[in-house]
C-alpha cells in the first residue's frame, strides 16, 4: 500500500501541468521557421507567463495563409485547381498552434538542427522527437 502511494504522489508532481489542447505535430516550412526563430524569446516569454505555461503561436503575420486555421484542416474547394505535380491537392500549411513551453523550448531546438532545409516543408512530432 506504500509503495503505491508513492508511485502515484511520484506521478501527480510534474514540472509543468499536461496540456490536453496544445498540438502535438507542428508542421512548417522555411519561413514559417524563420518566424518562429525571430519570435521565440516572446513565446517563450508568453507561455512562461501564462498560468497554464502555454501560449498560442499565431503565424499569419509571418504570411502563412490568408485565411487563419486553427486545429483542424479547412475543406478543400472544389475545382479549385490548387494541384502539386504529381495530381494531389495542394494543403495550406495551418498558421496556428499551441503549444506549451516545453514544446516551444524543444520546437526551437529541433529547428536549430535541422537548419533552412524545410521546403517544401517538415512535420515534426513533438510527442515522439521531444521525449527526454
Amino acid at each position: 500500500m506504500g509503495a503505491m502511494l508513492a508511485v502515484m504522489s511520484a506521478l501527480s508532481v510534474r514540472a509543468d501541468p499536461i496540456c490536453y489542447v496544445c498540438d502535438e505535430v507542428v508542421e512548417l516550412n522555411t519561413a514559417l521557421a524563420s518566424c518562429f526563430q525571430q519570435s521565440y524569446d516572446k513565446i517563450l516569454a508568453t507561455a512562461r507567463s501564462s498560468p497554464a505555461s502555454r501560449a498560442e503561436v499565431n503565424f499569419s503575420a509571418c504570411g502563412a495563409s490568408d485565411e487563419e486555421k486553427r486545429g483542424i484542416d479547412s475543406m478543400p474547394l472544389l475545382g479549385s485547381g490548387e494541384q502539386k505535380k504529381d495530381g494531389a491537392n495542394q494543403v495550406a500549411l495551418r498558421s496556428v498552434y499551441i503549444l506549451d513551453t516545453a514544446s516551444i523550448v524543444c520546437l526551437r531546438r529541433l529547428l536549430d538542427a535541422q537548419g533552412n532545409n524545410l521546403d517544401p516543408r517538415r512535420s515534426f512530432d513533438l510527442q515522439e522527437e521531444c521525449q527526454p
